[in-house]
């Protein structure tokens, strides 16, 4: 007798000005998505901040909006020394926790750029 198997649930969070959208039609384009589906169950996660400059070229010409980010830097420069400051982070953090411990459990995430800092 065949043992049916549990999909492994990932948490799937997108990267600077993007969205979660964004980022499952990224999957869907690559064809990830039908290759992993049998493995896999994606939840697609939206940061919490509108994004709050210009939206990369290669993302603006490839997806609609809206646009989204997890936090942003401003740099400074001190002598030869250079000081970022990070906005909406700590919120971003907790928007995550909380979107665990609602949507969850999960068995892993999926992060790409911008989030792997917050994660």
């Amino acid at each position: 007798m065949a043992t049916a198997h549990r999909k492994l649930r990932v948490l799937c969070l997108h990267s600077w000005r993007t969205s979660g959208d964004i980022f499952k039609a990224q999957f869907q384009r690559s064809k990830l998505d039908v290759a992993l589906d049998d493995l896999l169950e994606l939840v697609f996660l939206t940061a919490p901040h509108a994004a709050s400059g210009p939206i990369p070229d290669d993302v603006a010409g490839a997806f609609q909006g809206p646009y989204f980010e997890w936090f942003t830097t401003e740099k400074a420069q001190h002598g030869e020394e250079f000081i970022f400051t990070y906005h909406n982070m700590l919120e971003s953090e907790a928007f995550i926790i909380s979107a665990i411990r609602e949507l969850g459990p999960f068995d892993g995430i999926c992060g790409f750029s911008q989030v792997c800092h917050t994660c």
